[in-house]
């Protein structure tokens, strides 16, 4: 499981997919800037949940330990 770090710059936040994201910017539509926290935590996205991501789509390529592994190395490219 991914422990997600919350991190200062909420850069996962900050780089959305086009479909999720504030029209114009990579910024999701959904990251409240005042609490820097997604405003629909509970209802987000699948891409957004990265256990749901896991049990739906990669379970079938990699074992969790390479999917968090992938994870984690995405993060630190975003510099978290």
């Amino acid at each position: 499981m991914i422990d997600c770090s919350k991190c200062m710059h909420h850069n996962c936040c900050r780089h959305v997919i086009p479909e999720l994201a504030i029209p114009g910017t990579t910024i999701c539509r959904f990251f409240d800037e005042e609490t820097g926290l997604c405003s629909i935590y509970e209802h987000r996205p699948p891409i957004c949940n990265t256990d749901t991501m896991f049990e739906h789509y990669f379970s079938k390529f990699m074992t969790r330990e390479e999917y968090d592994k992938k994870n984690e190395e995405a993060c630190k490219q975003l510099g978290l």
